[in-house]
């Protein structure tokens, strides 16, 4: 049974997300959006409004930006769905995206224009970072992967802070959260996972 929920688990989340994936690659290659910066988030060309804050982290500058994102979201997800139900990735994702747009319209500056599912990335990534693993080799490629994911932030040019933090500060919360009130799977040895039907 637990292996039966596993799978169907896995299968939901990786469906759910290459749908996604697959809607940033269409917007970017058939849409045409990324060549018009109208469609981007800019204080200075009046585009800030929140559908603006929302739309445009489905944005990529360029192909090397949505595969990098796309690749990011996909591995995230995959490692994360092991101990997480489905509902709970995808409700992080939407906060992220809500949150990501608000910190936009409230901290951007007015002479730059923001785009990419960054964000996001950051607030599955920052979820997998409060799940407890109790073997030391996955301590160390956890430890690994948020390195990576800094230096992302760090050393690429015009990466943006705001979407960045404000995804991994909604992941971590969030995480930290449902560990607090059980609304996780459970880690004991010999138990189901997703015990709880509040999940």
């Amino acid at each position: 049974m637990k292996e039966k929920f596993h799978t169907s688990n896995y299968r939901i989340c990786i469906a759910i997300f290459l749908c996604i994936s697959v809607v940033l690659i269409l917007l970017h290659v058939g849409g045409g959006f990324y060549s018009d910066s109208s469609w981007f988030f800019s204080k200075n060309r009046g585009k800030s409004d929140i559908t603006h804050a929302i739309f445009t982290q489905f944005l990529h500058g360029d192909f090397f930006h949505l595969l990098f994102n796309i690749v990011a979201l996909i591995f995230f997800v995959y490692r994360i769905c092991e101990h997480v139900r489905w509902n709970h990735i995808v409700l992080v994702y939407a906060i992220s995206l809500i949150v990501t747009g608000v910190m936009l319209i409230l901290f951007a500056k007015d002479n730059k224009g923001y785009l990419g599912n960054s964000g996001a990335v950051f607030a599955i990534f920052g979820f997998w970072l409060t799940i407890p693993n109790g073997k030391i080799d996955e301590k160390n490629e956890k430890f690994s992967e948020f390195i990576a994911m800094i230096g992302s932030t760090i050393f690429f040019v015009n990466i943006s802070w705001i979407m960045h933090i404000s995804g991994l500060l909604v992941g971590i919360i969030y995480g930290v959260l449902m560990g607090k009130l059980k609304y996780r799977y459970s880690f004991k040895e010999g138990e189901e996972f997703g015990e709880n039907k509040n999940c």
